[in-house]
């Protein structure tokens, strides 16, 4: 069983593969501002989206499974943008017509973009939109 561990401020966190089923297991301690039950309503990208159900790495950078395991559980646990304010998250809004729309910087050009409903999150994709 390999390890990587994902060092985020505001979360510490464990990511633990299964080498026989290639599956993800994500173990996490959350440290955020508040705990109201949050969820991800809806997530675009089907690779992401089996990788949050059950830990289906199919479409997934391998590269990019400890961080996007991290920002999914971080935006678990968000309710808005004041949750996600740490430097090393990069998140921002996009700008014209992708207005309200945020976005996290997993690496290179790769980003995680998503939207808030209420406190909710929704809209969620793992793109490279650069």
């Amino acid at each position: 069983m390999g390890c990587v561990r994902v060092f985020l401020p505001g979360i510490a966190g464990l990511v633990s593969a299964d080498d026989e089923s290639g599956l993800f297991v994500v173990c996490v301690t959350y440290r955020v501002t508040t705990h109201h039950g949050a969820v991800i309503k809806r997530i675009k990208h089907k690779g992401l989206r089996r990788f949050h159900a059950d830990g289906d790495v199919a479409g997934i950078h391998n590269s990019h499974i400890p961080r996007l395991a991290a920002i999914l559980a971080l935006l678990e646990h968000s309710t808005g943008p004041v949750d996600l304010q740490a430097r090393t998250l990069r998140l921002h809004e996009l700008k014209g017509r992708r207005r309200g729309t945020w976005s996290i910087r997993v690496s290179g050009n790769w980003r995680l973009t998503f939207r808030f409903d209420g406190t909710d999150v929704t809209d969620v994709d793992y793109e490279d939109y650069h």
